[in-house]
């Protein structure tokens, strides 16, 4: 992935997974140097587009973009891979979180509205994202370690803009599950800015249920 251009490395991608839409429920890991560690992260949030989530020198992650195209490339816009960048320094994410809800996702359920909404986040249209109707989506899937992982996914519009609500619950046998409820708050403030505020929520549940002791971190303002 080193001195090659966008394209040509959208293109040695695109070779390495399955044709769209297989494609989104596959995951790419790459050992930059070949030490055994796992560098990146790469997965195809869109048709043709791959995000690279790649560790840092500094041990913070970025988020690389590599398209087809131009067309292609604007179905995942700049602010959304900024605010996303952003979002995961902000929230001190290592690649091992990143790795937890890595797998083949599988939608159990959606909303219509859902959908285009998430469309519309992708592309970085958050105006336009917020004039929608609420919407909802239900995941679950296995990930890389074996475990089960169920997200439930709610787009709520405010005065202000969106509400972007994610809850991940994590749950392997013989440990209590490990639930996560993450509240991205958008405020478009123009075309080239978007206000966010990230709050995130941490707990145990056991299989009965009941919840153990809550963290919560934020909220934690910044923009793209």
């Amino acid at each position: 992935m080193r001195g090659q251009t966008a394209t040509a490395v959208a293109g040695e991608l695109a070779a390495q997974f399955a044709a769209w839409p297989e494609a989104a429920s596959q995951v790419g890991l790459l050992d930059q140097d070949g030490k055994g560690r796992i560098d990146v992260v790469v997965d195809s949030p869109v048709k043709d587009v791959f995000r690279v989530i790649r560790l840092r020198a500094d041990g913070s992650l970025g988020v690389e973009v590599f398209a087809a195209d131009a067309a292609t490339a604007a179905a995942y816009g700049e602010t959304t891979r900024r605010l996303e960048e952003a979002t995961l320094r902000r929230s001190a994410r290592r690649l091992e979180d990143v790795l937890v809800t890595a797998g083949g996702t599988r939608v159990v359920w959606e909303t219509a509205e859902s959908r285009r909404t998430l469309g519309r986040l992708r592309a970085g249209e958050f105006a336009e994202a917020a004039k929608a109707e609420s919407g909802a989506r239900a995941l679950e899937f296995e990930n890389l370690r074996g475990e089960t992982v169920r997200v439930l996914e709610l787009l709520t519009p405010t005065a202000t803009g969106l509400d972007w609500r994610r809850v991940v619950v994590v749950a392997a046998p013989g440990i209590p599950e490990q639930w996560e409820e993450t509240t991205l708050r958008l405020k478009p403030v123009s075309y080239w800015r978007t206000d966010a505020e990230l709050t995130i929520a941490r707990e145990t549940r056991s299989a009965a249920g009941a919840a153990g002791q809550r963290a919560v971190t934020g909220p934690v303002t910044f923009s793209a």
